[in-house]
C-alpha cells in the first residue's frame, strides 16, 4: 500500500494549482482564531460556571486544585459530557 504522504505527493505533483501550505499553531493567534489552549482555558470556565464555582483569576490552577489533574483537553470533555452522543 502507498504511504498516505507518497500518494499527497504524486497528487500535487500531478494536478496543477494543487498546493498545500504548512503552517505553524502560531499563526491561528495572529489570525484571531483561538488556539488549543484558548480552547483549553475557556472549557475550564465553562466547566467552573456550570457547576457555579469561581475560577478567580487562573482556571487553569482552579482546574488543577479542583480535579487534582492537569488540564487536557480529553479530561475536559469528560468532565463535561460524561456520555457519548448518540
Amino acid at each position: 500500500m502507498i504511504e498516505p504522504i507518497t500518494s499527497l505527493a504524486y497528487s500535487m505533483a500531478s494536478n496543477k494549482g494543487v498546493y498545500a501550505i504548512l503552517l505553524g499553531s502560531g499563526i491561528s493567534k495572529v489570525a484571531e482564531i483561538p488556539t488549543g489552549w484558548d480552547i483549553t482555558l475557556e472549557l475550564i470556565r465553562g466547566l467552573a460556571k456550570i457547576q457555579k464555582e469561581d475560577f478567580g483569576s487562573d482556571p487553569l490552577e482552579w482546574y488543577r486544585q479542583r480535579y487534582e489533574e492537569e488540564a487536557e483537553y480529553s479530561s475536559l470533555l469528560n468532565h463535561l459530557a460524561r456520555t457519548p452522543s448518540v
